[in-house]
């Protein structure tokens, strides 16, 4: 079937990027707070006293500080660069729409898709949805590779290669009906994954192979 320009107008609608800049910045903001007032007592406290153990034990605290404070605004940074991203599902596929451009995944070029959710600590979770592909894709696609993952099949036949959609639990509760729905042929369920599951993308590769190409 010819591919659509643009997703259906019924198309469920899922803003990705908001629901990760509303679940980010408590914590982002928290450490850029703690980690900026940090650095400026212990300036402070620097500046008036001149003991040696003072003075080591103060740099090696500016430092942490200083990293939580640097940690704190990149998050922050990232989450908000990206509070544009939104999804779309419809009867074609996955549409994807960040500051990157837009992509589509297309149903028909799918093996399955599933979620999948690990443990992070401290009560907190991890979910993605797996993209498993009927065949090869391209791990440098301009919006797609960072969905990318290598990892072994989920069953054989399969490739190595498939996206992976890191998701909040808010926009999975959206997406994982809105996917059913349209293809419960192609739903394989939620399967729990090793501890932060969701990992990165190859960025060093996808830096390599491109350079070359160019």
């Amino acid at each position: 079937m010819p591919t659509p320009s643009a997703p259906a107008p019924d198309a469920t609608q899922v803003p990705l990027g908001t629901h990760h800049l509303r679940g980010t910045l408590p914590m982002s903001l928290t450490l850029t707070v703690l980690g900026g007032g940090g650095v400026a007592g212990v300036c402070t406290a620097l500046v008036s006293h001149h003991a040696a153990g003072q003075v080591v034990g103060g740099l090696f605290g500016l430092a942490i500080l200083g990293f939580l404070a640097f940690f704190g605004v990149t998050m922050t940074a990232a989450a908000w660069q990206g509070r544009g991203a939104v999804v779309y599902v419809d009867g074609t596929g996955l549409w994807l729409h960040n500051q990157h451009g837009g992509a589509l995944i297309r149903w028909d070029s799918l093996a399955g898709v599933g979620v999948f959710w690990s443990k992070a600590g401290r009560g907190a979770t991890q979910y993605s949805i797996e993209l498993c592909p009927l065949g090869p894709i391209d791990r440098d696609h301009p919006v797609l590779w960072p969905l990318v993952r290598d990892e072994e099949p989920l069953r054989p036949g399969l490739p190595r290669l498939r996206y992976r959609l890191g998701v909040r639990k808010r926009s999975g509760r959206v997406l994982d009906p809105a996917i059913q729905a349209r293809v419960p042929h192609l739903w394989f369920g939620t399967v729990e994954r090793d501890r932060l599951h969701v990992g990165l993308p190859d960025v060093k590769g996808h830096r390599l192979r491109t350079s070359r190409a160019s």
